[in-house]
């Protein structure tokens, strides 16, 4: 790539410009939308729904849309356990196309990737949505395990997603498929690895599995009670389990010593999560477990968290019936319209990570973490997280300081165009 050929610093600058190109087009829009009509379609431009172009049939449709995460990291008591860097976390633009009605295509890029490859695009897929209640996958997207890892970045309660989240696989190639009922939900998919792999049969492969059931739910009230499952088969030459740990920009935990982590035979997640109002609560439980038949044995693990909310301005967050996740909160009152100041929310979680009889890799590890998130607007969002890190995990087999403590805080500015 010939970015990569230039100063490091004058790479990193041109990646900040282009993701905020896209929301200087986009700025002329904040106050209400645009459109035009033509004798064929019509061109819509909204501040926080991008541009849009749709015919007059419906049958082809056209979007772009967009987010820019910008995180600093103002205090980091332990740099040596978990580096914690300032910049741009997220800078994604996401294109969608839409045809007859059934089919639609998607495709997710983010800017933040080091090289500017293959490696940036997230979600990349066609789905067919033709058969009633029912979407069919073909692509590259996550695989369906646990609520947290599910939910979107943009929606996320807390800056980053719980220590589980490592233990998840990545964005893979596959066939999914999902239905849902008005209490219910289920998805399945088959797996390869990942984008810049390939297709080959010398490649790892998986199944993995989620079902949801709602016991409640109501436009005040939801019980959520998921179980996920997943089975992978490992690459022929898989050998580490813990992959380059402690960076920076890796997409699960980050605020975490342990990077993700690869080469389980079988997953198994349960997931309990209720809202009242304003108020929620979200727990998780993930077991990972290993196939004797692999040369080099990799641990085994377990992970929980629990974590609450409550949006103090009153306002609560929505509940997608076909993703069977939480969305976003949206102000009643935007800021600076009649007088309004946005919505505020707060949270806190507990979240713990640690290997399974294989005592010589450590104990444990535990974040808790503290959040204010403030929406000024829909399209909005600032959030402050206080983590507090505690370790003693050791997967370099060398002797190292046990016990070892981090103090974080961090900010983010997050803006949808």
């Amino acid at each position: 790539m010939i970015l990569r050929r230039i100063n490091p610093v004058v790479y990193q600058v041109k990646k900040i410009v282009i993701c905020c190109l896209a929301i200087v087009v986009c700025t002329g829009f904040e106050k209400k939308a645009f459109a035009v009509d033509f004798s064929e379609g019509q061109f819509r431009a909204r501040m926080g729904k991008g541009l849009a172009y749709r015919t007059q049939d419906k049958d082809f449709k056209v979007s772009l849309t967009g987010v820019l995460q910008a995180d600093g990291v103002w205090l980091n008591t332990n740099e040596t356990l978990v580096p914690a860097n300032s910049g741009i976390r997220r800078g994604r633009l996401m294109f969608g196309m839409q045809l007859y009605r059934d089919w639609d295509m998607r495709a997710t890029y983010d800017f933040t990737a080091d090289p500017l490859d293959e490696r940036g695009f997230q979600n990349l897929y066609l789905r067919y949505s033709g058969i009633h209640r029912t979407r069919v996958y073909l692509g590259n997207m996550q695989e369906p395990i646990g609520l947290d890892w599910l939910t979107s970045s943009r929606t996320t309660l807390f800056m980053e997603r719980a220590q589980m989240t490592a233990l998840i696989p990545p964005l893979h190639l596959g066939m999914a498929a999902s239905t849902h009922g008005r209490n219910w939900a289920a998805f399945a998919g088959l797996f390869g690895e990942q984008l810049r792999d390939g297709i080959d049969v010398k490649n790892g492969w998986g199944v993995s599995g989620r079902v949801v059931y709602t016991p409640i739910q109501t436009r005040q009230n939801i019980l959520h009670v998921g179980l996920s499952g997943s089975h992978r088969e490992p690459a022929e030459n898989a050998r580490s389990f813990v992959s380059s740990s402690r960076t920076f920009n890796v997409e699960n935990a980050r605020f975490s010593s342990l990077g993700p982590v690869r080469n389980f035979s079988e997953i198994l997640s349960a997931e309990l999560a209720a809202m009242r109002g304003p108020m929620s609560m979200q727990f998780e439980y993930l077991r990972t477990f290993t196939g004797k038949q692999q040369a080099l044995e990799p641990p085994e693990f377990d992970s929980w968290y629990i974590q609450a909310g409550w949006v103090v301005t009153g306002e609560k967050r929505s509940y997608s019936r076909t993703t069977r996740t939480f969305d976003g909160v949206k102000p009643n009152s935007r800021l600076g319209l009649n007088g309004g100041t946005g919505a505020w929310e707060v949270g806190v979680r507990y979240s713990e990570l640690s290997p399974v009889g294989q005592k010589q890799f450590g104990n444990k590890e535990t974040n808790l973490t503290l959040g204010i998130n403030w929406y000024p607007t829909d399209y909005m969002r600032v959030m402050a997280n206080y983590i507090r890190v505690r370790s003693d995990l050791d997967f370099s087999r060398n002797s190292s300081p046990q016990n070892e403590h981090a103090n974080i805080f961090a900010m983010r500015l997050q803006v949808q165009f």
